[in-house]
């Protein structure tokens, strides 16, 4: 399975960055349905990807045997239709999370009509860094959510409230949580850009990493329990020890991250004077707030979930960056770096493929019925690992 798993996840970058690239070289916007539509396929087709595929596969599969009203207690009204659709059509479950992936990867592209020259950059990153295996493909409804909002960002610059007051209800009917990113339209409206000063930067980025040892969440939970149970996050509030990293250790992968946010900083400016883009400036503000929380909130389940509508923007800042490195790589200060980046993402798949069996990354298709046992058991020995923790 490794092997297999290997060769679709390297193949499927190669077709969506060639097609994302021919995309952009004919200016039309219709061809991007190609590697959205390669991308739906093999993740909506997928077994076992993902913690949560075999608690999504079942809520589809038992959905006939629910009664209205605890669906509708249940789960949000986008997320609902969604699933009483597809059972009312009686399409297998392959179909049903490929509408899922369909939904991320679409509104995730779209964001982008307008910058197509990273689309290839990003079809690497979000495999390469594993956040599609490990995030969207995890967190289904939430990281739906978040891609509509990457979408409704661009009617924030543009001044457009009324859109992306509908997008953001969209975004919520499938996950609630969505709700509070209403009140950012007037944070960043037109394009408002609050970090430009690179030496502020660094100072508050090496000022959360020391807050790594510090350890300040339990405070922070007490006081804002009451608005987790509104956002449906209470889960993550069981217990402190569950919300707790038994550690809030810094290891050497952190460091090699924190230099690639070094670096992402560093050439900030100079990305926002190429790209010209407000839309650029809005999502740079939001991946560097999503880079303090993951410090400040390192060990926390229940923030680190909510800072995602932040956190997620750190794929989409290292697309831009990595194609902005990738123009500039003849320049001798700018090769190391752009060979830096490469080779960190590069590390971190070979990472995350080293794992794979404690992740949930290996890849089967649905219609690989000899793989499934062995897949199933990987997940209740990492289930089992996980409970004794």
């Amino acid at each position: 399975m490794l092997v297999q798993s290997i060769f679709v996840y390297v193949g499927l970058v190669l077709m969506m960055a060639l097609l994302s690239k021919y995309a952009n070289e004919k200016n039309r916007t219709f061809y991007l349905l190609l590697p959205i539509l390669i991308f739906t396929f093999v993740f909506g087709f997928r077994y076992g990807v993902g913690i949560d595929y075999y608690a999504y596969t079942a809520s589809y599969d038992n959905w006939g045997l629910s009664d209205f009203a605890y669906k509708y207690e249940r789960y949000e009204p986008g997320y609902l239709l969604l699933l009483e659709l597809c059972s009312k059509l009686k399409l297998i479950s392959p179909w049903f999370h490929s509408a899922l992936v369909f939904l991320q990867i679409f509104f995730l592209f779209m964001a982008f009509r307008e910058h197509k020259e990273i689309l290839p950059a990003l079809s690497f990153v979000l495999i390469f860094s594993g956040i599609v295996m490990v995030g969207y493909m995890n967190g289904v409804r939430q990281a739906i959510a978040f891609c509509i909002f990457a979408y409704s960002v661009q009617f924030i610059v543009n001044n457009k409230p009324l859109p992306y007051v509908a997008l953001i209800l969209l975004a919520a009917s499938f996950h609630k949580s969505a709700l509070v990113l209403l009140p950012f339209y007037l944070i960043w409206k037109g394009g408002r850009s609050f970090f430009n000063n690179t030496k502020v930067q660094l100072f508050l980025l090496f000022l959360f990493v020391g807050s790594i040892f510090i350890n300040p969440i339990q405070y922070v939970i007490d006081q804002v329990s009451d608005m987790v149970e509104l956002l449906s996050y209470d889960n993550y509030l069981d217990s402190t020890a569950k919300l707790m990293a038994t550690e809030r250790s810094f290891g050497m992968f952190d460091l090699l991250k924190l230099i690639l946010y070094i670096i992402v900083i560093n050439y900030s400016p100079k990305m926002k004077k190429h790209y010209d883009s407000k839309l650029f400036n809005v999502m740079y503000d939001l991946f560097l707030i999503g880079v303090f929380s993951s410090y400040f909130f390192k060990g926390s389940s229940l923030f680190l979930r909510f800072f995602l509508y932040f956190s997620n923007f750190e794929s989409v800042i290292f697309a831009f960056t990595l194609y902005y490195l990738y123009i500039n790589r003849d320049s001798n200060r700018v090769m190391p770096r752009y060979a830096y980046v490469v080779l960190y993402f590069i590390l971190s798949f070979g990472r995350l493929m080293y794992y794979s069996e404690d992740n949930t990354c290996q890849y089967i298709t649905y219609f690989q019925e000899d793989l499934k046992p062995e897949k199933e058991r990987q997940f209740n020995l990492m289930s089992a690992r996980f409970r004794k923790s």
